[in-house]
């Protein structure tokens, strides 16, 4: 099995043939594009499928093909999120954000083609999948990416109003962070219960596996920012509550795994943890 690095080179060269130039009649919409895609990240969500997809008897081709999704999904949500109408920040990954590099619109297009392309891959031939598999695999992508989730956390965060009840605070934020992190999480594990066709007790053991990795994503995202502005977890439970709490799911989640008898997944809970020392 790669470790992440490896992993992570082998998907960028991957997502740069998927998102070439020559793909695309506008070409400064796929320099946008490959812009926020190809720009960096730690590629921790498609590497999270890629782990357990594969202790679970996945094929490598389509978590990689799944993967490039997983990672334009991600670049879209970035884009917008950084948008002027949305958190209005100029700067992602040490970077300009996606708008301040090119230009409002073509940010906005770019998102939207990011958006469309993941859905492309997954109903074309390049995913080997029987199509009862794939609409399965579209019908949890698309239940993710709507109102149900996704843009009902971004709605709630653009129009999240910090109040002075501390406890109001961390309810709003908990939805937040379920809505557009978590939910990701266990939009992955969803994917991989279509691919090895788990059984109900399974699945469910492994969706709740991916609520706990993604409440501890988001809250050590939050625990890096706590000293900027922008209203997170840790602004609320404070420094030490907050590194207690994610000791917590980190033991709870290994007790997952061990109960699914694929402890060697425990490999992403330690790239998570690595700098906590637990």
């Amino acid at each position: 099995m790669q470790n992440i690095l490896s992993f992570a080179n082998n998907l960028d060269e991957y997502l740069d043939e998927l998102l070439s130039i020559k793909n695309y009649p506008c070409s400064k919409l796929a320099e946008s594009m490959r812009y926020s895609v190809l720009g960096g990240g730690k590629r921790i969500r498609p590497y999270f499928l890629y782990v357990l997809s594969l202790s679970l008897g996945g094929n490598i081709k389509d978590v990689l093909l799944i993967g490039a999704t997983i990672e334009m999904l991600h670049a879209y949500t970035l884009i917008h999120d950084d948008l002027p109408a949305m958190d209005d920040d100029d700067i992602r990954r040490g970077k300009p954000s996606n708008h301040k590099f090119f230009n409002e619109a073509t940010a906005i297009l770019a998102g939207d083609a990011l958006q469309t392309e993941v859905f492309y891959y997954l109903s074309s031939k390049h995913l080997q999948l029987d199509s009862d598999i794939k609409i399965n695999i579209i019908n949890a992508f698309s239940e993710y990416l709507g109102g149900r989730n996704l843009i009902s956390g971004q709605s709630l965060d653009v129009d999240f109003a910090e109040t002075k009840e501390t406890a109001t605070n961390i309810k709003n934020m908990e939805t937040i962070n379920l809505l557009k992190t978590a939910k990701f999480f266990i939009l992955i594990c969803k994917i991989i219960s279509c691919m090895n066709k788990l059984n109900e007790e399974t699945t469910k053991k492994l969706l709740h596996y991916g609520e706990k990795i993604g409440l501890m994503f988001q809250l050590i995202d939050d625990i890096d920012d706590y000293n900027s502005s922008s209203a997170n977890m840790v602004k609320y439970l404070g420094l030490d509550e907050s590194i207690r709490v994610l000791k917590v799911l980190n033991i709870e989640s290994l007790q997952i795994l061990e109960d699914l008898n694929i402890t060697e997944v425990g490999a992403i809970n330690n790239i998570l943890m690595e700098k906590y020392n637990v």
